[in-house]
Protein backbone atom coordinates (compact mmCIF):
# COMPACT_ATOMS: atom_id res chain seq x y z
CA UNK A 1 0.00 0.00 0.00
CA UNK A 2 1.33 3.45 -0.92
CA UNK A 3 2.00 5.97 1.86
CA UNK A 4 3.28 9.50 2.42
CA UNK A 5 6.19 10.10 4.78
CA UNK A 6 8.86 7.87 6.25
CA UNK A 7 8.27 4.16 6.73
CA UNK A 8 7.56 3.12 10.30
CA UNK A 9 9.39 0.36 12.07
CA UNK A 10 6.70 -2.00 13.25
CA UNK A 11 7.50 -4.90 15.51
CA UNK A 12 11.21 -4.70 14.63
CA UNK A 13 14.24 -4.12 16.91
CA UNK A 14 17.05 -1.96 15.47
CA UNK A 15 20.62 -1.91 16.78
CA UNK A 16 22.16 1.44 15.91
CA UNK A 17 25.69 1.96 14.63
CA UNK A 18 28.50 1.97 17.24
CA UNK A 19 29.33 5.34 18.81
CA UNK A 20 32.74 6.22 20.34
CA UNK A 21 32.65 8.33 23.49
CA UNK A 22 34.34 11.70 23.27
CA UNK A 23 35.85 13.32 26.37
CA UNK A 24 33.71 16.18 27.58
CA UNK A 25 30.85 15.50 25.09
CA UNK A 26 27.22 14.56 26.01
CA UNK A 27 25.38 14.72 22.63
CA UNK A 28 25.84 12.10 19.89
CA UNK A 29 24.34 11.52 16.47
CA UNK A 30 22.42 8.24 16.06
CA UNK A 31 22.79 6.36 12.78
CA UNK A 32 21.59 3.10 11.25
CA UNK A 33 23.77 1.86 8.41
CA UNK A 34 25.46 5.28 8.34
CA UNK A 35 22.10 7.08 7.91
CA UNK A 36 20.80 9.42 10.58
CA UNK A 37 18.16 7.60 12.58
CA UNK A 38 14.80 9.19 13.50
CA UNK A 39 12.35 6.29 13.18
CA UNK A 40 10.96 6.28 16.70
CA UNK A 41 8.10 7.80 18.62
CA UNK A 42 9.34 8.14 22.21
CA UNK A 43 12.48 7.94 24.28
CA UNK A 44 11.03 4.93 26.05
CA UNK A 45 11.68 2.86 22.91
CA UNK A 46 15.46 3.11 23.54
CA UNK A 47 17.64 0.58 25.36
CA UNK A 48 21.07 2.19 26.00
CA UNK A 49 24.04 0.55 27.76
CA UNK A 50 26.91 2.74 29.01
CA UNK A 51 29.88 1.10 30.65
CA UNK A 52 27.83 -2.11 30.93
CA UNK A 53 25.07 -0.24 32.81
CA UNK A 54 21.54 0.10 31.33
CA UNK A 55 20.58 3.77 31.31
CA UNK A 56 17.19 5.11 32.36
CA UNK A 57 15.27 6.73 29.44
CA UNK A 58 14.37 10.37 30.10
CA UNK A 59 16.61 10.82 33.13
CA UNK A 60 19.96 9.31 32.09
CA UNK A 61 19.51 10.37 28.47
CA UNK A 62 17.09 12.10 26.10
CA UNK A 63 16.54 11.95 22.34
CA UNK A 64 15.58 14.60 19.83
CA UNK A 65 15.60 13.97 16.11
CA UNK A 66 18.74 11.93 15.41
CA UNK A 67 20.53 13.20 18.55
CA UNK A 68 20.94 11.26 21.78
CA UNK A 69 22.08 13.37 24.74
CA UNK A 70 23.41 11.91 28.00
CA UNK A 71 22.59 13.64 31.29
CA UNK A 72 26.32 14.39 31.79
CA UNK A 73 29.40 14.65 29.62
CA UNK A 74 31.28 11.43 28.89
CA UNK A 75 34.93 11.03 29.73
CA UNK A 76 37.86 9.31 28.09
CA UNK A 77 37.50 5.59 28.73
CA UNK A 78 33.66 5.59 28.78
CA UNK A 79 32.17 2.95 26.46
CA UNK A 80 28.77 3.17 24.77
CA UNK A 81 28.14 -0.57 24.61
CA UNK A 82 25.05 -0.48 22.37
CA UNK A 83 21.88 1.43 21.49
CA UNK A 84 18.82 -0.66 20.62
CA UNK A 85 15.53 0.82 19.49
CA UNK A 86 12.31 -1.10 19.88
CA UNK A 87 9.93 -1.00 16.93
CA UNK A 88 6.95 1.35 16.71
CA UNK A 89 3.51 0.08 17.68
CA UNK A 90 1.02 -0.35 14.83
CA UNK A 91 -2.23 1.60 14.54
CA UNK A 92 -4.10 -0.16 11.73
CA UNK A 93 -7.17 2.06 11.72
CA UNK A 94 -10.33 0.83 10.01
CA UNK A 95 -9.71 -1.70 7.24
CA UNK A 96 -10.94 -0.75 3.80
CA UNK A 97 -14.11 -2.54 2.69
CA UNK A 98 -13.54 -6.05 1.35
CA UNK A 99 -9.85 -6.09 2.43
CA UNK A 100 -10.08 -8.51 5.39
CA UNK A 101 -10.36 -12.05 4.05
CA UNK A 102 -11.22 -15.26 5.86
CA UNK A 103 -7.57 -16.27 5.77
CA UNK A 104 -6.63 -13.17 7.81
CA UNK A 105 -8.90 -14.12 10.70
CA UNK A 106 -7.71 -16.53 13.35
CA UNK A 107 -9.97 -19.40 14.31
CA UNK A 108 -12.54 -18.30 16.91
CA UNK A 109 -11.33 -14.70 16.59
CA UNK A 110 -14.84 -13.26 16.27
CA UNK A 111 -16.81 -13.82 19.48
CA UNK A 112 -20.30 -12.83 20.55
CA UNK A 113 -18.82 -10.14 22.80
CA UNK A 114 -17.41 -8.39 19.72
CA UNK A 115 -20.76 -8.19 17.91
CA UNK A 116 -22.97 -5.29 18.91
CA UNK A 117 -26.55 -6.19 19.75
CA UNK A 118 -29.04 -5.89 16.87
CA UNK A 119 -26.34 -5.26 14.25
CA UNK A 120 -26.89 -8.41 12.18
CA UNK A 121 -30.08 -8.00 10.17
CA UNK A 122 -32.19 -10.57 8.36
CA UNK A 123 -30.91 -9.17 5.05
CA UNK A 124 -27.40 -10.36 5.95
CA UNK A 125 -28.52 -13.96 6.46
CA UNK A 126 -29.12 -16.40 3.65
CA UNK A 127 -32.61 -17.85 3.43
CA UNK A 128 -32.93 -20.99 5.53
CA UNK A 129 -29.64 -20.46 7.43
CA UNK A 130 -31.40 -19.61 10.67
CA UNK A 131 -34.21 -22.00 11.43
CA UNK A 132 -36.88 -21.67 14.06
CA UNK A 133 -35.66 -21.15 17.58
CA UNK A 134 -37.77 -24.07 18.72
CA UNK A 135 -40.01 -26.64 17.14
CA UNK A 136 -43.58 -25.62 16.38
CA UNK A 137 -42.86 -21.91 16.10
CA UNK A 138 -46.05 -21.51 14.05
CA UNK A 139 -48.96 -20.80 16.38
CA UNK A 140 -51.32 -21.93 13.62
CA UNK A 141 -52.00 -25.62 13.00
CA UNK A 142 -52.14 -26.88 9.41
CA UNK A 143 -50.90 -23.60 8.00
CA UNK A 144 -49.91 -25.36 4.76
CA UNK A 145 -53.49 -26.62 4.27
CA UNK A 146 -52.44 -30.26 3.75
CA UNK A 147 -54.98 -31.90 6.10
CA UNK A 148 -58.65 -31.95 5.10
CA UNK A 149 -60.41 -34.76 7.01
CA UNK A 150 -63.94 -33.52 6.40
CA UNK A 151 -63.62 -33.27 2.62
CA UNK A 152 -62.14 -31.02 -0.03
CA UNK A 153 -65.07 -28.77 -0.96
CA UNK A 154 -68.17 -27.35 0.72
CA UNK A 155 -70.69 -24.58 0.11
CA UNK A 156 -71.27 -24.17 3.87
CA UNK A 157 -69.53 -21.93 6.36
CA UNK A 158 -67.72 -23.20 9.46
CA UNK A 159 -65.27 -26.11 9.68
CA UNK A 160 -66.05 -28.07 6.52
CA UNK A 161 -62.85 -28.75 4.57
CA UNK A 162 -59.27 -27.84 5.54
CA UNK A 163 -58.67 -28.75 9.19
CA UNK A 164 -58.51 -25.97 11.79
CA UNK A 165 -59.63 -23.38 9.23
CA UNK A 166 -63.22 -22.23 9.06
CA UNK A 167 -65.09 -20.12 6.55
CA UNK A 168 -66.67 -17.21 8.43
CA UNK A 169 -68.20 -15.43 5.43
CA UNK A 170 -68.44 -16.72 1.88
CA UNK A 171 -70.23 -19.07 -0.48
CA UNK A 172 -67.66 -21.84 -0.91
CA UNK A 173 -64.48 -23.24 0.62
CA UNK A 174 -62.17 -25.72 -1.08
CA UNK A 175 -58.81 -27.44 -0.68
CA UNK A 176 -56.83 -26.83 -3.89
CA UNK A 177 -53.55 -28.02 -5.42
CA UNK A 178 -52.70 -24.55 -6.75
CA UNK A 179 -49.60 -23.56 -4.73
CA UNK A 180 -46.77 -20.99 -4.77
CA UNK A 181 -44.01 -23.55 -5.36
CA UNK A 182 -43.11 -27.23 -5.14
CA UNK A 183 -42.66 -27.11 -1.35
CA UNK A 184 -46.43 -26.79 -0.89
CA UNK A 185 -48.99 -29.40 -1.91
CA UNK A 186 -52.22 -27.57 -1.08
CA UNK A 187 -53.92 -24.24 -0.60
CA UNK A 188 -57.25 -23.03 0.78
CA UNK A 189 -59.60 -21.31 -1.67
CA UNK A 190 -62.33 -18.99 -0.41
CA UNK A 191 -65.20 -17.78 -2.52
CA UNK A 192 -66.66 -14.60 -1.13
CA UNK A 193 -70.21 -13.34 -1.17
CA UNK A 194 -71.72 -11.35 -4.02
CA UNK A 195 -69.89 -8.16 -4.91
CA UNK A 196 -70.84 -4.80 -3.51
CA UNK A 197 -70.74 -3.59 0.06
CA UNK A 198 -70.91 -7.16 1.38
CA UNK A 199 -68.43 -8.72 -1.02
CA UNK A 200 -66.31 -10.44 1.57
CA UNK A 201 -64.53 -13.74 1.86
CA UNK A 202 -63.39 -14.37 5.44
CA UNK A 203 -61.60 -17.34 6.97
CA UNK A 204 -60.14 -17.76 10.43
CA UNK A 205 -58.33 -20.00 12.86
CA UNK A 206 -58.90 -20.08 16.59
CA UNK A 207 -55.95 -20.78 18.86
CA UNK A 208 -56.85 -22.40 22.14
CA UNK A 209 -55.70 -20.96 25.42
CA UNK A 210 -53.04 -23.62 26.09
CA UNK A 211 -51.31 -22.91 22.78
CA UNK A 212 -51.23 -19.13 22.99
CA UNK A 213 -49.35 -18.94 26.31
CA UNK A 214 -45.90 -18.84 24.66
CA UNK A 215 -46.86 -15.63 22.85
CA UNK A 216 -48.22 -13.65 25.80
CA UNK A 217 -46.53 -10.28 26.15
CA UNK A 218 -44.57 -10.90 22.94
CA UNK A 219 -44.40 -9.20 19.58
CA UNK A 220 -45.82 -11.48 16.91
CA UNK A 221 -45.79 -11.42 13.12
CA UNK A 222 -48.27 -12.91 10.64
CA UNK A 223 -47.26 -13.92 7.12
CA UNK A 224 -48.95 -15.88 4.32
CA UNK A 225 -48.73 -16.81 0.67
CA UNK A 226 -51.76 -15.34 -1.08
CA UNK A 227 -53.17 -15.23 -4.60
CA UNK A 228 -56.18 -13.49 -6.15
CA UNK A 229 -58.06 -15.25 -8.95
CA UNK A 230 -59.66 -12.06 -10.30
CA UNK A 231 -58.15 -9.60 -12.71
CA UNK A 232 -57.53 -6.77 -10.32
CA UNK A 233 -55.19 -6.11 -7.40
CA UNK A 234 -57.06 -6.32 -4.10
CA UNK A 235 -56.17 -6.10 -0.41
CA UNK A 236 -56.11 -8.84 2.20
CA UNK A 237 -56.57 -7.63 5.76
CA UNK A 238 -56.43 -9.17 9.24
CA UNK A 239 -58.34 -8.74 12.46
CA UNK A 240 -57.18 -10.32 15.71
CA UNK A 241 -59.62 -11.05 18.53
CA UNK A 242 -59.32 -12.54 21.99
CA UNK A 243 -61.92 -14.78 23.56
CA UNK A 244 -63.73 -13.12 26.44
CA UNK A 245 -63.51 -16.31 28.49
CA UNK A 246 -61.25 -19.34 28.24
CA UNK A 247 -61.78 -21.16 24.94
CA UNK A 248 -65.22 -19.62 24.62
CA UNK A 249 -65.53 -17.69 21.38
CA UNK A 250 -69.16 -16.71 21.75
CA UNK A 251 -67.89 -13.34 22.98
CA UNK A 252 -64.87 -11.63 21.39
CA UNK A 253 -62.86 -8.46 21.95
CA UNK A 254 -60.91 -6.91 19.09
CA UNK A 255 -57.19 -6.85 19.85
CA UNK A 256 -55.93 -5.18 16.68
CA UNK A 257 -56.61 -4.61 12.98
CA UNK A 258 -53.61 -5.07 10.69
CA UNK A 259 -53.07 -2.91 7.64
CA UNK A 260 -54.25 -4.59 4.45
CA UNK A 261 -51.68 -5.97 2.02
CA UNK A 262 -52.08 -5.95 -1.76
CA UNK A 263 -52.30 -9.26 -3.65
CA UNK A 264 -52.38 -9.98 -7.37
CA UNK A 265 -53.12 -12.91 -9.66
CA UNK A 266 -49.65 -14.32 -8.92
CA UNK A 267 -48.61 -16.03 -5.72
CA UNK A 268 -46.73 -13.75 -3.34
CA UNK A 269 -45.74 -13.87 0.30
CA UNK A 270 -47.11 -10.98 2.32
CA UNK A 271 -46.18 -9.94 5.84
CA UNK A 272 -48.51 -7.95 8.05
CA UNK A 273 -47.39 -5.36 10.60
CA UNK A 274 -46.25 -6.91 13.87
CA UNK A 275 -48.45 -6.63 16.96
CA UNK A 276 -48.30 -7.46 20.66
CA UNK A 277 -50.25 -10.37 22.12
CA UNK A 278 -51.32 -9.03 25.50
CA UNK A 279 -51.65 -11.10 28.65
CA UNK A 280 -55.44 -10.79 28.32
CA UNK A 281 -55.20 -13.12 25.30
CA UNK A 282 -54.54 -16.08 27.61
CA UNK A 283 -58.21 -17.01 27.07
CA UNK A 284 -57.59 -17.82 23.40
CA UNK A 285 -57.01 -15.99 20.13
CA UNK A 286 -58.95 -15.78 16.87
CA UNK A 287 -57.24 -14.50 13.73
CA UNK A 288 -59.51 -13.53 10.84
CA UNK A 289 -58.09 -13.10 7.36
CA UNK A 290 -60.39 -11.47 4.86
CA UNK A 291 -60.52 -10.03 1.38
CA UNK A 292 -62.99 -7.47 0.13
CA UNK A 293 -63.63 -7.13 -3.57
CA UNK A 294 -66.67 -5.52 -5.16
CA UNK A 295 -65.99 -7.28 -8.48
CA UNK A 296 -67.79 -10.39 -9.65
CA UNK A 297 -64.82 -12.70 -9.17
CA UNK A 298 -64.55 -13.42 -5.47
CA UNK A 299 -62.13 -16.36 -5.25
CA UNK A 300 -58.79 -16.09 -3.49
CA UNK A 301 -56.29 -18.62 -2.17
CA UNK A 302 -53.84 -18.78 0.70
CA UNK A 303 -51.31 -21.20 2.14
CA UNK A 304 -48.15 -21.09 4.23
CA UNK A 305 -49.97 -19.06 6.87
CA UNK A 306 -47.71 -18.49 9.86
CA UNK A 307 -48.12 -16.61 13.15
CA UNK A 308 -44.89 -16.54 15.14
CA UNK A 309 -43.20 -14.76 17.99
CA UNK A 310 -40.83 -12.08 16.68
CA UNK A 311 -40.82 -8.75 14.90
CA UNK A 312 -40.13 -10.23 11.45
CA UNK A 313 -41.35 -13.18 9.42
CA UNK A 314 -39.07 -16.19 9.16
CA UNK A 315 -39.26 -19.01 6.64
CA UNK A 316 -42.46 -21.03 6.81
CA UNK A 317 -42.16 -24.01 9.14
CA UNK A 318 -42.96 -27.28 7.36
CA UNK A 319 -43.90 -30.16 9.66
CA UNK A 320 -44.00 -33.85 8.69
CA UNK A 321 -47.47 -34.72 7.41
CA UNK A 322 -48.01 -37.29 10.18
CA UNK A 323 -47.21 -34.69 12.85
CA UNK A 324 -49.52 -32.22 11.18
CA UNK A 325 -52.32 -34.80 11.08
CA UNK A 326 -51.95 -35.75 14.74
CA UNK A 327 -52.19 -32.10 15.78
CA UNK A 328 -55.44 -31.80 13.85
CA UNK A 329 -56.83 -34.94 15.49
CA UNK A 330 -56.96 -33.10 18.79
CA UNK A 331 -59.91 -31.17 17.34
CA UNK A 332 -61.56 -33.57 14.88
CA UNK A 333 -61.38 -37.23 13.85
CA UNK A 334 -63.23 -39.75 11.73
CA UNK A 335 -63.08 -43.50 12.37
CA UNK A 336 -64.20 -45.67 9.48
CA UNK A 337 -63.17 -44.99 5.93
CA UNK A 338 -66.67 -44.90 4.44
CA UNK A 339 -70.22 -46.10 5.01
CA UNK A 340 -69.31 -49.41 3.40
CA UNK A 341 -66.16 -49.85 5.50
CA UNK A 342 -67.10 -49.74 9.16
CA UNK A 343 -64.20 -50.44 11.42
CA UNK A 344 -65.59 -49.90 14.89
CA UNK A 345 -67.34 -52.83 16.45
CA UNK A 346 -69.03 -53.73 19.70
CA UNK A 347 -71.11 -56.37 21.44
CA UNK A 348 -74.48 -55.64 22.98
CA UNK A 349 -74.58 -56.89 26.58
CA UNK A 350 -78.13 -55.75 27.12
CA UNK A 351 -81.05 -54.59 25.06
CA UNK A 352 -80.08 -50.96 25.53
CA UNK A 353 -76.29 -50.80 25.83
CA UNK A 354 -73.49 -51.60 23.40
CA UNK A 355 -70.07 -52.29 24.85
CA UNK A 356 -67.51 -50.86 22.38
CA UNK A 357 -64.54 -49.41 24.32
CA UNK A 358 -63.47 -47.34 21.31
CA UNK A 359 -60.40 -45.15 21.76
CA UNK A 360 -60.02 -41.88 19.87
CA UNK A 361 -56.91 -41.49 17.67
CA UNK A 362 -55.60 -38.71 19.91
CA UNK A 363 -56.60 -37.24 23.23
CA UNK A 364 -59.00 -34.50 22.24
CA UNK A 365 -59.10 -30.90 23.34
CA UNK A 366 -62.36 -31.54 25.20
CA UNK A 367 -65.06 -34.19 25.29
CA UNK A 368 -66.12 -34.27 21.63
CA UNK A 369 -69.50 -34.13 19.96
CA UNK A 370 -69.91 -37.60 18.42
CA UNK A 371 -71.80 -38.51 15.27
CA UNK A 372 -72.50 -42.17 14.47
CA UNK A 373 -73.20 -43.61 11.02
CA UNK A 374 -74.46 -47.02 9.90
CA UNK A 375 -73.37 -48.71 6.67
CA UNK A 376 -75.92 -46.72 4.65
CA UNK A 377 -74.67 -43.39 5.93
CA UNK A 378 -77.63 -42.80 8.25
CA UNK A 379 -76.55 -40.34 10.89
CA UNK A 380 -77.12 -41.24 14.51
CA UNK A 381 -77.47 -44.97 13.90
CA UNK A 382 -75.30 -48.07 14.14
CA UNK A 383 -75.29 -51.23 12.02
CA UNK A 384 -76.52 -54.59 13.32
CA UNK A 385 -74.37 -57.32 11.79
CA UNK A 386 -76.59 -60.37 12.34
CA UNK A 387 -79.55 -59.15 10.39
CA UNK A 388 -77.89 -56.53 8.24
CA UNK A 389 -80.14 -53.68 9.27
CA UNK A 390 -79.83 -50.49 11.22
CA UNK A 391 -80.28 -50.38 14.94
CA UNK A 392 -82.31 -47.74 16.61
CA UNK A 393 -80.87 -44.27 16.92
CA UNK A 394 -78.12 -43.73 19.45
CA UNK A 395 -79.54 -42.19 22.58
CA UNK A 396 -76.50 -41.65 24.77
CA UNK A 397 -72.81 -42.42 25.11
CA UNK A 398 -70.52 -42.87 28.06
CA UNK A 399 -67.37 -41.00 27.05
CA UNK A 400 -64.52 -38.59 27.88
CA UNK A 401 -61.91 -36.82 25.75
CA UNK A 402 -59.97 -40.07 25.27
CA UNK A 403 -62.56 -42.76 24.42
CA UNK A 404 -66.13 -43.89 24.61
CA UNK A 405 -67.06 -47.00 26.59
CA UNK A 406 -70.71 -47.71 25.87
CA UNK A 407 -73.40 -46.60 23.47
CA UNK A 408 -76.99 -46.33 24.60
CA UNK A 409 -79.82 -47.42 22.26
CA UNK A 410 -82.87 -49.70 22.31
CA UNK A 411 -83.75 -53.17 21.05
CA UNK A 412 -80.14 -54.05 20.44
CA UNK A 413 -80.50 -57.74 21.11
CA UNK A 414 -78.24 -59.08 23.81
CA UNK A 415 -75.03 -60.63 22.49
CA UNK A 416 -75.47 -59.22 19.02
CA UNK A 417 -72.55 -57.70 17.11
CA UNK A 418 -72.63 -54.12 15.84
CA UNK A 419 -70.46 -51.79 13.75
CA UNK A 420 -70.45 -48.09 13.01
CA UNK A 421 -68.54 -45.16 11.54
CA UNK A 422 -67.77 -42.36 13.97
CA UNK A 423 -66.86 -38.67 13.83
CA UNK A 424 -65.70 -36.70 16.83
CA UNK A 425 -65.68 -32.90 16.94
CA UNK A 426 -63.94 -30.86 19.66
CA UNK A 427 -63.35 -27.77 17.54
CA UNK A 428 -63.41 -24.30 19.01
CA UNK A 429 -66.85 -23.44 17.70
CA UNK A 430 -68.35 -21.20 20.35
CA UNK A 431 -67.49 -22.75 23.66
CA UNK A 432 -65.65 -25.62 25.26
Amino acid sequence: MAYIGRPSIVGNFVKLDSITAVNGQAAYTMQNNSVNFTDYSTVNQFLVSLNSVIQSPGSSFTVSGSTLTFASNLSTGDVIDFIIVFGNSLSAGVPTDATVSTAKLADNAVTAAKITDSTITAAKLASGVVQNQSAFKNLFINGDMTIAQRGTTSSSTGYQTVDRWQLNTGTQQEQKTDTPDARFSNSFEITGTTGGSSGYGICSQRIESKNILQALGQTCTLSAYVKNTGTSTVNVSVEVYRANSTDNFSGLTLLTSLTGQAITTSWSRITFPSFTVTDACATGLEVRIFRYDASNNQEWLLTGVQLEVGSSASDFEFLPVDVNKRRCLRYFFELGVSDSMLCNTGIAFSGSELNTNTSYPEEMRATPTLTFFDNSGNSGRIHRNQVGDHANAVSAVNQNNKKLATIGSTSLGSGGGYAFRLKGDAELWLHQ
